[in-house]
């Protein structure tokens, strides 16, 4: 089951997209989900994460939780307190788009503790297959488990806006939070693009006129894919960085480093 067939056969029901927040490369998703939900025919609501704990449903109306890196223990929580409120309420079926999960098994099973669904059906995307099958593991009885890429990648570059390419640019887009690896040794001239950017279009500026991409951070990466702006990706903190690469992006050219020492 990949999300595209999954959400093709809702197109007749009311669709809530969540937006559990993040950063700039979050926004990707966000427009790579929405590309995918509109050529399913369905015209969706959207909420920011507040609004939606603030939400009644309905019933069969069905919830969408935008995927993301948030199935970890050190952000937020927002991917998953939405999920947890929405299996608890009176409504159809509950997706959670491809997102990526702790190693921790006793933290991802706890997402599920104590949870009894009211909705109709609940199904939870990986996207990649350590998360998969981390996911596979303590997922409960009453859930689906699913593999699909990140939904950024249905984006295509006429979904970008048009950019003079500055060929010998070289973007060296590296993380300064706490997915940065410990001991990284970040190379000359390296900025974290989504501390540095005045906003999405800005970020994506950055990464659409470089002539190449050095990076750390995985939608910096996915951006380049999209455009198809030479690109080298590297580790962050814990599995996600190599676990979508050989899922997603080994196979659209983009290249893998274990350190910047060449850079």
């Amino acid at each position: 089951m990949d999300l595209s067939t999954l959400l093709s056969g809702y197109a007749d029901q009311a669709v809530t997209l969540v937006e559990p927040g993040g950063n700039y490369g979050d926004r990707l998703i966000y427009l790579g989900a929405e590309r995918l939900v509109r050529a399913s025919g369905i015209v969706p609501r959207r909420f920011r994460h507040a609004e939606f704990m603030r939400a009644r449903l309905t019933a069969g109306e069905v919830v969408y939780i935008h995927g993301s890196g948030g199935g970890v223990p050190f952000w937020s929580g927002t991917p998953i307190m939405a999920l947890r409120q929405a299996v608890a309420q009176r409504c159809g079926a509950v997706i959670l788009g491809p997102t990526t999960f702790s190693a921790d098994r006793a933290f991802v099973r706890s997402i599920f503790r104590d949870l009894v669904p009211k909705c109709d059906r609940v199904v939870a995307f990986a996207r990649e297959r350590v998360s998969h099958e981390i996911l596979m593991s303590v997922a409960p009885s009453w859930s689906e488990v699913a593999l699909d890429h990140d939904t950024a990648l249905h984006l295509s570059p006429a979904d970008l806006p048009i950019v003079s390419r500055a060929d010998g640019e070289v973007l060296l887009a590296f993380r300064q939070d706490k997915e940065s690896p410990l001991g990284f040794r970040y190379p000359d001239g390296a900025v974290d693009p989504t501390r540095t950017a005045k906003s999405f279009d800005d970020w994506l500026r950055m990464h659409l006129r470089a002539g190449r991409i050095w990076t750390n951070r995985l939608h910096s990466a996915i951006a380049g894919a999209i455009a198809g702006v030479p690109t080298t990706l590297f580790p962050n903190s814990y599995h996600k960085n190599r676990a979508v690469w050989e899922f997603s992006l080994a196979g659209r050219g983009i290249e893998w480093l274990d350190r910047p020492d060449d850079v």
